[in-house]
């Protein structure tokens, strides 16, 4: 089996954004590059016209190598997002190629529907690619968010017999005050379940500070976004007890 698979999850090593790797949470926050990897739906009710590139060296390895690069655009109703992400090491790398949609509808919800192709590049397994779907819903009312998603729901098979199983997500997005942002997710595929809760405070209109705990494996997060109009600059920090550091870093442009 390659060492990515060793030391991450296939195709799932961090949360779609730099946001979530310091918060964690993110399956009901607004936010496009979320959307990508975790529900379709919350890309809707975003930025009209975004792009970012995010960059990490996974726990510190020496050759482990992690990026994504991603664009965005919402019309009135409807949202479209697609990005490239790639994890690397040694010669042998995962891409996932993917491009999610979403449609605002009546009452507040949302539904999107992602579509990835997901590449293998392993020695004896080059080039070895299957296609993967995804589908989510949100809520939003009165400063509150719900967000529900399956990922790999077509059960994907390489041809070396790997099977990637469906997980499934529900999340909540909750507001206080304005500053303030609290987060909770719950996750669950057919192994493990783990439980994923996250903070955002803006300290300043230009600037928000995150934290965030998630409990399989247990780790600790937390984070920092600097905002200068339309750049936004995004530093994560990931604490793993046994794997160790793992920093984070992003930028992006936004246009309302």
């Amino acid at each position: 089996m390659s060492l990515l698979i060793v030391f991450v999850t296939a195709f799932e090593f961090f949360p779609a954004s730099v946001r979530t790797a310091g918060m964690a949470a993110g399956c009901a926050v607004a936010d496009w590059q979320n959307g990508w990897a975790l529900n379709p739906a919350v890309t809707a009710d975003d930025q009209r016209l975004a792009g970012s590139i995010i960059y990490a060296q996974p726990f510190g390895l020496p050759g482990l190598n992690f990026a994504r690069a991603g664009l965005h655009y919402r019309a009135k109703m409807f949202a479209i997002t697609s990005g490239l992400q790639v994890l690397s090491m040694e010669g042998e790398q995962e891409f996932d190629l993917g491009a999610v949609s979403a449609i605002n509808l009546p009452g507040g919800w949302s539904a999107g529907f992602g579509l990835h192709g997901l590449i293998l590049n392993q020695r004896g397994y080059t080039g070895d690619f299957v296609g993967a779907f995804d589908f989510g819903i949100g809520w939003v009312g009165a400063g509150l968010r719900l967000g529900m998603a399956g990922q790999h729901l077509n059960f994907p098979r390489f041809s070396n017999g790997d099977e990637l199983k469906p997980a499934f997500r529900f999340g909540l997005c909750w507001t206080p005050a304005a500053p303030l942002l609290l987060a909770l997710d719950v996750e669950k595929d057919a192994e493990i379940e783990r439980f994923l809760a996250g903070v955002e405070y803006n300290l300043l209109p230009e600037l928000a500070l995150r934290a965030g705990v998630e409990t399989f494996p247990f780790s600790l997060r937390s984070g920092l976004s600097l905002r200068l109009g339309g750049l936004g600059l995004d530093y994560g920090y990931h604490y793993h007890p046994q794997l160790g550091d793992t920093h984070i870093l992003g930028i992006n442009l936004r246009c309302n």
